[in-house]
Formats: structure tokens, C-alpha cells, sequence
């Protein structure tokens, strides 16, 4: 406590020590761009204290430190999501940084927020488009946290206009490390919990119809080798139809979500013994358009 005390004293000399334009416009400066108190100073010093060209001065050395910083790995991050009041669209971003705590500060919550608002309310699809909307809050974040932060990738899910009763279901886990968003043709209780699945057993299909036909080739064949590898599959032995059944039901059950059984209801003492199929448990009336999982 001590040194910090000192070393406060000594910024608060240090910032009034010069033209009377200092203390005052160092911070709406740093307000204004984020950047560090010392580059501040240095910038308005250099600009004679004009703030819009210490202003413009900053903003290419906050491009100069993204370049810098774009360097180096970003091994932690969170997943933000949202999704419109009327549940008719969602959002979903990653947001990578190099440390844990960062993601928690103000500055990067607002970068993720607008990725967010322009994802919902702007029509942004492109995920280019939204790095490149989001520059200023993106350098901002990079400056004040001294950190290389990304937007890693980013999915808008939106109901078919056709679809008047569709809705948008969402779950975060894991403190935001994972994130799901889940379409559906019709409202459902079961919603949330499916979600919930998804982030949990990790589905690649929503039913064996999205398989492409040359992957169920190779699954009742019980061989992993490439479509294209015609030697390899002249090698493999015909397994039997109740062979390639069993093949394919075992692969179904693993990768697409309405043949898996509805991991909560292990939870539920009805169904304990006996858990539902997602299919089972969204019913006939509902059905799955889409669902999109990010992971750190």
C-alpha cells in the first residue's frame, strides 16, 4: 500500500507538472481512446495540447499495438450470447484473450455486447463485417488491458420468416467456455434442457439425414479411411446387414441429436430408468431447425 501510495503521488506530480491543459485533457484522452496515461501525455505534449489531433495521433498507436500484440496466443476467452425478446434470433461470439481474468474487466464485456448488438439488431452476418464494425471498441479493449483479444468466430441463428411460432433457445456453461444456441419450429418446455444437452454430448447432426451418404458408406463398412480411398475399401470385408445396422445405430446415438437419449432426464426419477430420445421428448408437433455449439 505504501509504494502504490508513492507511486500515485508521484503520477499525480507528474500529470500537473506542465501546461494547465495537462491533468484535465490527459484524462478525457484516456477516456476517449483508452489508451495509457503516459501516451496521453506524450501525445497531447506533442499536438500542443489539441485534443483531436492527440485523438488521431493515439489511434495509430493503438493500431501499432494490435499489430504488436496479434502475435501472441490467445489460450482463454468466454462465450457471449443473446438472444431477441421475441426469441425469433440469436447470437453467439467468441471472444478470446491470453488470460482468464481479463474477460471479466468493462471494456471487454462492452466489446462482446456490441458484437452481439450488431449480430441481433444490425443484420451483421458476415463474421469479417463484424470484425471490421467493431474496430474501435476492439482497440480500445486491446489498449487498456495491454492483452491480445480476438473475436474468434461468430453465428447468427435467425427463425424463417415462414415459421411463425419458431423459437431461439440458449445455455451458457461452464463460466461461458460453452455456448449453444438451439432453433426450434414451435415453443417447448423441453427447450432449455435440450440445449443443456447439446453443450453436454457434443452432437454433429441434428438427425441422420444431414449425414452426408458417402460417411454412412464408410460406417457400415466399419472403415475410417477417406471416401476417395478406393483400395481401402476393396480391403474391408462386407460386414453383414445386421452388422451394418447395429454400425449405424451405435453412430446415430453418438453424433445426432434426436437419436440421443436426454442426458437431464438421468436426473429425473421418471425417466431414470428409461430416459427419452430428444425426438421423444420435443414430441411430433416440434422440430429441430438448427443448433450451433462454440467451445473454448
Amino acid at each position: 500500500m505504501i509504494v502504490r501510495s508513492v507511486g500515485l503521488v508521484h503520477l499525480r506530480r507528474w500529470l500537473t507538472n506542465g501546461p494547465s491543459w495537462n491533468a484535465t485533457l490527459v484524462r478525457q484522452l484516456r477516456d476517449l481512446t483508452g489508451a495509457p496515461v503516459v501516451e496521453c501525455k506524450k501525445a497531447l505534449e506533442s499536438c500542443n495540447g489539441e485534443l483531436d489531433a492527440a485523438k488521431a495521433l493515439l489511434i495509430s498507436y493503438g493500431e501499432r499495438i494490435m499489430q504488436k500484440k496479434g502475435q501472441r496466443s490467445t489460450n482463454s476467452g468466454f462465450i457471449a450470447l443473446a438472444v431477441s425478446p421475441d426469441q425469433r434470433r440469436g447470437a453467439m461470439l467468441e471472444l478470446r484473450s491470453e488470460t482468464d481474468f481479463v474477460h471479466q474487466l468493462p471494456v471487454v464485456q462492452r466489446l462482446g455486447q456490441r458484437g452481439l448488438e450488431l449480430l441481433l439488431n444490425e443484420g451483421v452476418v458476415d463474421h469479417q463485417n463484424l470484425i471490421w464494425k467493431v474496430q474501435d471498441e476492439l482497440q480500445s479493449a486491446i489498449t487498456r488491458t495491454d492483452e491480445n483479444i480476438t473475436i474468434q468466430r461468430s453465428v447468427c441463428l435467425q427463425i424463417p420468416d415462414t415459421c411463425s411460432s419458431g423459437r431461439v433457445y440458449s445455455y451458457l456453461h461452464n463460466h461461458a467456455r460453452v455456448g449453444v444456441l438451439l432453433g426450434l419450429s414451435a415453443p417447448s418446455p423441453c427447450g432449455r434442457q435440450v440445449a443443456m444437452h447439446i453443450a453436454a454430448m457434443r452432437p454433429q447432426y441434428v438427425s441422420s439425414a444431414d449425414i452426408e451418404p458417402s460417411v454412412l458408406r464408410r460406417i457400415q463398412l466399419g472403415s475410417h479411411t477417406s471416401a476417395s480411398d478406393a483400395r481401402a475399401e476393396v480391403n474391408v470385408q462386407k460386414p453383414s446387414k445386421n452388422e451394418s445396422k447395429a454400425r449405424l445405430e451405435t453412430y446415430f446415438a453418438e453424433h445426432c441429436l434426436l437419436d440421443q437419449a436426454l442426458i437431464t432426464d438421468a436426473a429425473d426419477e421418471r425417466y431414470r430408468g428409461q430416459p427419452r430420445s430428444i425426438r421423444e421428448a420435443l414430441g411430433p408437433d416440434v422440430s429441430v431447425f438448427a443448433f450451433e455449439r462454440f467451445a473454448l
